[in-house]
């Protein structure tokens, strides 16, 4: 064509030759198939060319202009094969538009020194060589939209570092912005003319809007923003993931690195760099959040690295808060950050509630004296685990204040000066630490709390490498410490001082220079199962102290004094074992009267030179005739012990001196009746004369005794025995340590007077123990060989009888039609058991069965129970009916006068099978609280069975707890208790009132 001009060329295939343009134009070229180039000669201008597929093998290019002008190529495709070739090549060609073309060639466009003025965007150059050979002046390879450049699709430009700013799959902004020479290289961009300011990378999103609910925004690349807002979660459902990439501010007053507000549920942030905002991560009553694996740091003055507000990860804060949430920041995760503040706390919690703060690095540089690093205030019921507090002085690692019904589990608390490891500090009550570890590294306490109440402490460890206490409780009341470890250099490893009513027991307090447990003004506490180690001073050290109670502690001194006691009164010692090492005396009273000791054992060598065994210079005190080693005059009026064997003591006005060289009358007295058994209410137990609306009354007592021989338990002016001597099997699998209950161990432990203990068979090297049962622990029996094997005894061989347990099934066992929970004796071929209970996983129902007079009999519950739900079964046999119980209802009771058969052939008892003919029928799910007693119950005490538990959690110490349902109308209540010994006693009567 030569003056052919303003021609439509459409929808046609050309397969040789290609298109020629030579002084025509005006031209309009649109869904065409060219199997060759086209080419645009001399003054081919102001042609259009839309749709066009080009398929070519030429030296210049798929597309290629001369001497042209004003043309305009858009949504095509172009193919050149052709090696070092471009797809589109301008020679000498001016103020041509390129836009929304695919380019595939060796080099995707090719402009000569004379192409001028050429716009270039929105184009996919797949160029397997170089993107763009620009020689011209005054082309441009992006367009402007809205204030922003959009510019072409370059193959994997994502991988550099560009930044799309406003979200519309442009990068503005980043190190490799423009694309050039200079950010390219001489391959890509081999010439320093032109450039593109807007490569196409959607996935290297930068602060923006984040708009789109339910969308995973992926950083490929840091995000930079020079002033206020980086990323706004304007959408629910969200997650920003940085991909370990920064988001950097500048310090601007009011700028947040990523924002959420109160219209925002459900937004994550997770794996980001984040630093120099006055906010680094800032959740606005925005609810359910996930801020999870962050760096978030700032120099920003009185900044927070993450804050979180009203309901709403490295953290970093040089002069401000780490991770901050306030005032109604509830039910957010906040799992494996570091929170780091120079010079404050770190991790904040303040009026926040069920929040779980896991696996977190947090660390404070701060010295003040009020700070935390891991800091709790006024928040209730959060879960905070496995984390690792360090502080270099402030008040403590991890501090709570005012802050209840926490859970601590698994916590490393760690300060570095005179702060606490972990301090649980005033009105904090009801909180639970277990496994956690608190150290100090000068005058602080690893452990400590101080003026709260009813705190439940086990299985942690507090340290004092210098001046402070392993563990410290100071005016604290009601707390409950298990199986702990106190431990300091210079100090006490465990210091109570005016501390009250609250139960230690087996836990281990030792200390290199002072004691290993000091009590100093405090009364009513019991401790029970201790070791308490000195290697300088006394083991035990009481001062100024009354009324509290020792049984079964384990005293060793290498220094001084084993047991000391300084004004101290009315205190009793049972079961106690004395080991003075090398110590100067076993144990000393100084101006302490009335205290008792039962059965203390004080293994002192005698020492006539310079030892004391027992030095008093108080009258009144009471020993008893179990009492062995050296020991005072056992006898009732005080006679001299001259002759008497194996006593020496000295007494600074009376008695005999350590060298046994005065012989006068005693001040020790003797008293063959034992002292009272400490029984007493520990809370949830409401105050006597309690008023409430509640349908419930929640009663806890605890009892100390190493070897209880009855407990009664009073409601509503009727008593029942839980525990006496016809109870002959009380299996609470508690996986309790000091009972031989372990995970080495395959022994369940009966804490019955009948001591029928069991061995669990098929579970491998320890009982299959579980955290979860109906109290405490239980065990999990597969179905398939699990089982508690007992001998047989006597015992468990009763003219009436009652059995049972608290049961959950699984669904499963061996046999569909039923499974034994419990059987005693089994008979090959028959089947047959001398009692026990059997439940069928097809109708969820349970039959307890009896043989009476050969022949089997069963009573059969009515109702389903549920796999899932635990459900107590209980049967009896009273020589005339056997019964069934349910969750505390008789729904079946089957007639038949006899006795039991004990005659089968093997009848040792089960628990979790039958075992008999080869068929197991074993049970699948959990069994917890196997009780058997030789009697009858009643169907009143067999609610109470239901309502209550009995259980023994240490050596010498029981727990009594009940639910007892309420109408309107007063209730009293009481316990009692006697022990082996003849000591007993019974708690105060107290009364409950619902109102309504």
């Amino acid at each position: 064509a030569n003056t052919a001009r303003s021609n439509l060329i459409a929808n046609s295939t050309v397969l040789n030759g290609g298109i020629g343009c030579n002084g025509s134009s005006n031209n309009v070229f649109s869904g065409l198939s060219v199997a060759s180039p086209i080419n645009l000669e001399q003054l081919c201008d102001n042609n259009t060319f839309s749709g066009i597929n080009v398929t070519a093998e030429n030296v210049y290019g798929a597309f290629t202009a001369s001497a042209s002008k004003n043309n305009t190529l858009i949504l095509s495709k172009l193919t050149n094969t052709k090696t070092a070739a471009s797809g589109i090549y301008l020679a000498n060609s001016n103020l041509s538009l390129f836009r929304n073309n695919t380019i595939i060639a060796p080099i995707a466009v090719s402009l000569t020194a004379l192409s001028r003025f050429n716009l270039f965007y929105w184009n996919n150059m797949s160029a397997t060589t170089t993107w763009v050979s620009n020689l011209g002046d005054n082309n441009w390879f992006n367009t402007s939209v809205n204030g922003f450049a959009q510019g072409n699709i370059y193959p994997n430009a994502s991988a550099y570092n560009i930044v799309d700013v406003d979200g519309d799959g442009f990068a503005e902004s980043g190190p490799h912005i423009p694309f050039s020479l200079a950010t390219l290289g001489a391959t890509l961009w081999p010439s320093s003319k032109g450039a593109d300011y807007g490569p196409y990378a959607p996935e290297n999103i930068g602060c923006q809007n984040l708009s789109v609910a339910g969308t995973v925004y992926n950083l490929t690349h840091d995000a930079i923003s020079t002033s206020g807002t980086c990323f706004i979660a304007a959408a629910s459902n969200i997650t920003l993931n940085c991909n370990g990439h920064a988001i950097r501010g500048v310090n601007a007053s009011g700028s947040y690195g990523f924002y959420a507000n109160s219209s925002i549920s459900n937004a994550t942030i997770k794996n980001c760099i984040i630093s120099n905002f006055t906010y680094g991560i800032y959740f606005n009553s925005a609810h359910n959040g996930i801020i999870e694996n962050n760096t978030v740091s700032t120099t920003y003055a009185s900044a927070y690295a993450i804050y979180l507000y009203n309901g709403a990860d490295s953290s970093y804060a040089s002069s401000g808060y780490g991770i901050y949430l306030s005032s109604g920041a509830n039910s957010n995760n906040l799992t494996s950050n570091i929170a780091y503040s120079a010079q404050s706390h770190s991790l904040v919690i303040s009026s926040s509630h069920l929040n779980n703060i896991t696996g977190n690095a947090i660390t404070s540089g701060s010295t003040a004296s009020d700070t935390g690093a891991l800091y709790l205030a006024s928040s209730d019921s959060n879960y905070i685990a496995n984390n690792n507090a360090t502080i270099s002085v402030g008040m403590g690692a991890i501090y709570a204040l005012s802050s209840d019904y926490n859970v601590l589990t698994n916590n490393v608390g760690t300060s570095l000066g005179a702060g606490y490891g972990i301090y649980i500090y005033t009105s904090s009550d009801s909180n639970i630490l277990q496994n956690n570890r608190g150290t100090s590294a000068t005058s602080g306490s690893g452990i400590s709390l101080f003026t709260n109440t009813n705190n439940t402490l086990t299985n942690n460890t507090g340290i004092s490498t210098s001046g402070g206490f392993g563990i410290r409780l100071a005016g604290a009341t009601y707390s409950s410490l298990f199986n702990n470890t106190g431990s300091s250099r210079t100090s006490d490893g465990i210091y109570l001082i005016s501390s009250n009513s609250s139960t230690l027991s087996q836990n281990n307090g030792s200390s290199d220079s002072s004691y290993g447990i000091f009590v100093l003004g405090s009364s009513n506490n019991t401790l029970s199962s201790d070791i308490a180690n000195s290697n300088r001073s006394a083991a035990l050290h009481l001062a100024n102290s009354t009324n509290n109670t020792f049984t079964g502690i384990s005293a060793y001194a290498t220094d001084n004094t084993t047991v000391y006691l300084l004004n101290s009164t009315s205190n009793s010692f049972f079961h106690m074992a004395i080991e003075p090492v090398s110590a100067q005396k076993g144990i000393y009273l100084a101006g302490s009267a009335n205290n008792y000791f039962y059965n203390v054992s004080n293994a002192y060598t005698y020492n006539s030179s310079s030892v004391q065994k027992f030095y008093s210079d108080s009258a009144q005190n009471i020993s008893s005739d179990l009492n062995i080693g050296w020991w005072p005059l056992q006898g009732a009026n005080g006679i001299s012990a001259t002759g008497q064997i194996n006593t020496s003591w000295y007494n600074r006005t009376n008695g005999r001196n350590y060298d046994w060289s005065i012989s006068e009358l005693l001040a020790y007295w003797y008293a063959p009746t034992p002292a009272e058994m400490p029984i007493y209410f520990v809370p949830p137990t409401a105050g006597d004369n309690a008023t409430t609306t509640n349908t419930t009354a929640f009663v806890n007592i605890t009892l100390n005794s190493t070897d209880i021989a009855n407990f009664t338990w009073g409601w509503n002016s009727s008593n029942y025995s839980i525990y006496d001597s016809g109870l002959v099997l009380m299996l609470n699998l508690d996986l309790v340590g000091v009972l031989n209950e372990s995970g080495a161990s395959t022994h369940a432990h009966d804490v019955s007077l009948g001591a029928n203990h069991g061995t669990c068979i098929g579970m491998g090297a320890s009982c299959s123990w579980k955290p979860d049962g109906k109290y405490a622990s239980t065990i999990l029996f597969d179905g398939t060989n699990d089982y508690i094997n007992v001998s047989t005894s006597g015992s468990l061989e009763p003219s009436q009888i009652s059995f049972g347990a608290w049961v959950r099934s699984s669904g499963g066992g061996s046999n569909a039609s039923g499974n034994y929970v419990l059987s005693y004796g089994r008979q090959a071929g028959a089947q047959e058991t001398s009692y026990g209970i059997k439940y069928s996983p097809l109708t969820g129902l349970f039959s307890c069965i009896a043989s009476i007079k050969d022949s089997n009999y069963t009573a059969s519950s009515t109702t389903a129970t549920p796999d899932g739900p635990w459900s107590h079964i209980m049967c009896t046999y009273d020589g005339l009916n056997l019964r069934l119980y349910l969750n505390g209802v008789n729904e079946d009771t089957t007639n038949k006068d006899g006795t039991i058969n004990y005659s089968i052939s093997d009848n040792a008892l089960h628990i979790g099978d039958l075992g008999a003919d080869g068929k197991a029928d074993s049970f699948e799910g959990d069994i917890d609280e196997v009780r058997i007693y030789g009697r009858a119950l009643t169907y009143p005490q067999i609610l109470q069975q239901y309502y209550s538990n009995l259980y023994r959690p240490a050596l010498s110490q029981w727990q009594f707890y009940t639910q007892q349902p309420m109408v309107v109308k007063p209730y009293d209540y009481f316990g009692y208790a006697k022990d082996i010994e003849g000591r007993y006693n019974q708690t105060e009567v107290r009364t409950i009132t619902r109102s309504s």
